[in-house]
């Protein structure tokens, strides 16, 4: 478990709260699952679980990251001369994204429903995908 659930106050979850619902999206990121040759494996696609934030202000998304603890950023020029640098600061995998939605979920307004049910979505999928057995071969 993370100490950052323990050190965050209410102000500072509120204050992320404020920037998923303006600047951020909350969802399940669509992704097929390749061997080591690059070819799709047509058993195993799978979803992978998503907190994102964008914004101009790099040194912001650096505070969310540091008081998360966790994820990464990303950047990119844009595509005239004239717009500033966007960065991206995102964070995936089931268990991540549900504790800190059940941590900000509260302070959320715009997207407040989608956290609710990724939330849903979160328990269930990690019952079944941390509570599996091997089969007789080794695999899960």
């Amino acid at each position: 478990m993370w100490v950052w659930c323990c050190i965050m106050n209410n102000l500072e979850k509120s204050y992320i709260a404020g920037f998923i619902d303006g600047e951020g999206w909350i969802g399940l990121v669509y992704r097929d699952t390749t061997n080591k040759f690059n070819q799709r494996i047509k058993s195993k696609t799978n979803f992978r679980t998503m907190i994102s934030i964008a914004n101009t202000n790099f040194s912001i998304l650096e505070w969310i990251k540091e008081k998360i603890g966790k994820g990464w950023i990303s950047g990119s020029k844009g595509i005239n001369k004239n717009f500033k640098p966007s960065y991206q600061y995102q964070i995936s995998g089931y268990k991540s994204v549900l504790l800190i939605l059940e941590k900000i979920e509260p302070f959320l307004r715009v997207k407040k429903k989608q956290a609710e049910l990724l939330i849903e979505y979160c328990k269930i999928h990690k019952d079944k995908r941390f509570n599996r057995t091997k089969d007789k071969f080794g695999r899960f």
